[in-house]
């Protein structure tokens, strides 16, 4: 090989040693250059969660406050709603049963009518007759049994309305009741029914026993509020 000829190789070799340099000098910017943006990305992040978090600590007490309030916002009319369906309901059902025990008693007075009407001579209607009839002794147990009927509807009453009902129907159970009270005075007051009454009465409830006692010590009852505590009732 002539002189030439090798200057020419080695100045070749030389060319493609310098661009190897040239591209693994480059290659090694850019891996810097991506290395350098991630780790930069990486510090912000770091002092965002920090910043974050130091955030939070110091207004921990605000959030906390400020998350019971809108509890309290939302919750409250929810709550409200809740109790006033609840109410509702129970008023309804207060009613209801009361419907339903005021449908006994109607029937009941309605059937002891029914034999008023079936033996009038027996004289137990309501308005006594005037003047009282006489009776046969068939005629007078008769009677005799058809007010043994009536003091247990009175009973019923009695326990009907002595009991405390739901507020919302108070009015409705106060307006009955005194009606109740003078039938049963106008009974206490006939000397057939006390005979039956001083054999029988024993046989039902105390408060009932003592309120039809005092029923003839009065000469006109006055409606009273059988929710009273010092009523007789």
């Amino acid at each position: 090989m002539d002189w030439p000829s090798s200057l020419s190789l080695n100045l070749h070799d030389l060319r493609v040693s310098r661009r190897r340099l040239r591209c693994e000098r480059l290659n090694q910017i850019t891996r810097f250059n991506r290395f350098d943006q991630g780790s930069e990305k990486d510090l912000k992040m770091m002092a965002w969660r920090r910043n974050s978090l130091g955030w939070l600590k110091a207004h921990i007490g605000a959030v906390v406050h400020s998350a019971s309030e809108l509890v309290i916002v939302v919750g409250l009319p929810i709550a409200i709603y809740q109790m006033a369906v609840a109410q509702r309901e129970a008023h309804k059902h207060a009613l209801e049963t009361h419907e339903q025990v005021y449908s006994v008693l109607d029937a009941q007075y309605t059937d002891f009518l029914k034999l008023c009407l079936q033996y009038p001579r027996l004289d137990c209607f309501d308005l006594p007759a005037d003047p009282a009839p006489s009776l046969s002794d068939d005629e007078r147990i008769q009677q005799q049994i058809l007010y043994a009927t009536i003091i247990p509807m009175l009973e019923h009453a009695y326990l009907t309305y002595h009991g405390r009902p739901a507020l919302e129907i108070q009015e409705l159970t106060n307006a009955q009741w005194p009606g109740w009270e003078l039938y049963a005075s106008s009974f206490m007051k006939r000397p057939a029914f006390l005979k039956v009454w001083k054999k029988l009465g024993i046989e039902f409830d105390s408060h009932f026993q003592k309120c039809m006692n005092a029923l003839p010590a009065r000469e006109e009852p006055e409606p009273c509020d059988p929710w009273s505590p010092s009523a007789a009732w």
